[in-house]
């Protein structure tokens, strides 16, 4: 029997994902074979095919923008006591001026990943037989890729986790293999077919997505809050 567990995309809130793992790992002692995740889901498939929940845990705590953003297309201010996110209007237009294709570079974003999950976590999971898979979406051939540990390289690999998170147009492309990748979720934020078509018999799926908004938003100010805000509905 094939058992996979499925992470979906969904930026900050991998780190309940983390929460609901562990639970399903340590005190309903699930295995399982195949690990499949999509952008903040494609940072915790390595962790958890070994087992390092405590080491993941770590991870989502320790994480800012500098980890992720080598120019920050945001600003975040605290107003009455929550944070509010708004578009750096400076650093925007600074990537225009130097004829980038998105509004942000995360240029540090693979340091990140490099430093969190090492070639030692890399040779130990193919070691162990464990499958493990991140989605990508292919921007030039519009369609979606599914990078599997076993058939890459361990930089190729490094790199389709940092294309999964990649979240266009506020976060760099991923130009690989004359094509150019963004994240994961724009095709397929829930993989679960995939899962199914690499032979799972038992899923569990972890779906980072509110059910209701509990807030109501600040009135757009300009074109880039009004893009920023659809893009999170999305």
């Amino acid at each position: 029997m094939k058992k996979a567990l499925v992470i979906s995309g969904g930026g900050s809130k991998g780190a309940f994902a983390g929460g609901v793992a562990q639970y399903l790992m340590k005190e309903e002692k699930k295995e399982y074979n195949l690990f499949l995740g999509t952008s903040t889901g494609s940072l915790m498939v390595s962790h958890l095919a070994l087992g390092k929940l405590d080491a993941l845990k770590k991870l989502y705590t320790n994480v800012d923008q500098k980890s992720i953003f080598s120019n920050s297309p945001f600003t975040i201010r605290k107003i009455a006591g929550e944070k509010v996110i708004s578009i750096n209007h400076l650093n925007t237009l600074w990537n225009f001026i130097k004829g980038r294709k998105t509004f942000g570079e995360s240029k540090n974003l693979r340091k990140f990943i490099k430093e969190n999950i090492t070639r030692e976590m890399f040779n130990s999971i193919r070691e162990n037989h464990k499958e493990v898979v991140v989605t990508v979406s292919n921007l030039t051939a519009n369609k979606i890729e599914y990078k599997a540990i076993n058939a890459c390289a361990y930089e190729d690999f490094c790199d389709w986790i940092r294309g999964s998170c990649n979240y266009v147009p506020f976060m760099s492309l991923l130009e690989k293999d004359h094509c150019q990748y963004g994240d994961g979720g724009f095709g397929a934020l829930i993989p679960i077919l995939e899962a199914i078509l690499r032979g799972a018999t038992e899923i569990d799926a972890i779906i980072l997505d509110t059910e209701i908004t509990q807030w109501n938003r600040m009135p757009f100010k300009n074109p880039f809050h009004c893009c920023l805000m659809y893009l999170t509905l999305c």
